[in-house]
């Protein structure tokens, strides 16, 4: 076991119709009443933000609304959301939606205690020195932000995605109620399990030979992901389940021992897609992250083969059978997709490749070069 210094203030609560109390929570952090509401469109049409704004209006609270949020959010609504801020006496940010709702929530939070330019400040988080208090209200399970310091935005001006993290970014409270995600698609939930999936699996996989406590955690976890994958196609799944088996995944919790707190290669190259084509995360990193594993494979055996053992239950697999497997769940999540499926075009990897490992440093146990990096995008990009 590793050291670790572990902090998470983030209050859950957690279970149907809690989204009823929300107004219990947001008094806490007021003193003006006036809030402001970051939200998704599909909010707007099941119901969530009626409930919502219900209870701020029995409580007498006033609300300001930035909508329209796009996948892959963008700093033209970290900017407006400032401004109605500064504007408005606001003191206090409600996110109702899923990741890119509340990524461009902790941003506009940020933004508006400080004079600096946000990009400046995403680019240079030590410099972030406060936050507007923040609430969720989560609708759209994957990501893990609700229980986490970080952000992930771009900046199409530069066409640059990046991500960020500060101890002060943390929400306040997120309330995790399954009612909210009896509306969402098919599409969206799958691609959903497919981040939080990938979040364990790029943690587990760091490149280290020393068996951790945490090691049990996420094998336990992940064999439970699976279960739940398994009836997704036939709308079976255990929605509260999977919402909390998110958040777990990516609040650090699983993380306390290991050495590198992961490898994260799949997302970090991954943001250049979704940047440049607006692509879903989730598929992006899923596809990625296979092909990085068959690249690290040789190095990294002995971690692979006990993850076969432990998860599937396979005897004396190879390295190739187990990564052959973790396959087999993205196809539970209709995820048999290359890069070339989703339309990225050759002539732009070069370029890609550049951009992700601009003062970056990719890989924790062997350091990638740009070859490295091109032939884990070109094995994604053709398959395998």
């Amino acid at each position: 076991m590793h050291n670790f210094e572990f902090f998470n203030p983030t209050k859950i609560i957690f279970g149907e119709n809690k989204i009823e109390s929300v107004c219990q929570y947001i008094k806490n952090y007021t003193s003006t009443n006036n809030i402001l509401l970051v939200i998704s469109e599909s909010c707007k049409n099941n119901g969530v933000l009626k409930t919502v704004t219900n209870q701020l209006e029995k409580n007498s609270i006033q609300y300001y609304i930035v909508d329209d949020i796009i996948p892959n959010p963008t700093l033209d609504k970290v900017y407006y959301g400032k401004k109605i801020i500064q504007n408005n006496n606001i003191d206090f940010i409600l996110a109702i939606g899923g990741a890119s709702v509340i990524d461009t929530a902790k941003t506009i939070a940020v933004a508006s205690c400080h004079n600096e330019d946000i990009w400046d400040l995403i680019c240079n988080p030590t410099n972030i020195k406060k936050s507007l208090p923040l609430g969720v209200v989560i609708t759209l399970y994957g990501s893990g932000t609700e229980m986490t310091n970080g952000a992930v935005i771009s900046n199409r001006m530069i066409t640059k995605k990046r991500g960020f993290d500060n101890v002060n970014m943390f929400p306040k409270f997120s309330i995790l109620d399954p009612t909210t995600l009896k509306s969402c698609s098919h599409e969206y939930l799958s691609i959903g399990c497919m981040d939080m999936f990938t979040h364990i699996m790029e943690d587990y996989f760091e490149i280290t030979d020393e068996e951790n406590l945490a090691d049990s955690f996420q094998e336990l976890l992940v064999k439970k992901m699976i279960i739940e994958f398994k009836k997704l196609n036939n709308n079976k799944q255990d929605n509260a389940k999977l919402l909390w088996m998110s958040t777990l995944a990516q609040n650090k919790f699983l993380s306390f021992g290991k050495k590198y707190n992961g490898e994260w290669v799949a997302h970090i190259i991954g943001h250049e897609f979704c940047v440049r084509y607006n692509l879903p995360h989730g598929q992006v990193v899923a596809i990625l992250f296979i092909a990085w594993l068959n690249f690290i494979k040789k190095i990294n055996e002995k971690r692979i083969i006990q993850f076969g053992v432990s998860v599937f239950d396979l005897k004396s697999p190879t390295s190739t059978e187990v990564i052959d497997e973790i396959k087999k769940v993205y196809a539970l999540l209709n995820n048999t997709f290359t890069l070339k499926d989703l339309g990225v075009r050759l002539e732009d990897i070069d370029d890609i490749v550049t951009n992700a490992m601009n003062g970056k440093k990719l890989g924790k146990f062997k350091e990638l070069n740009k070859e490295d990096v091109k032939n884990i995008i070109m094995e994604a990009y053709n398959g395998n």
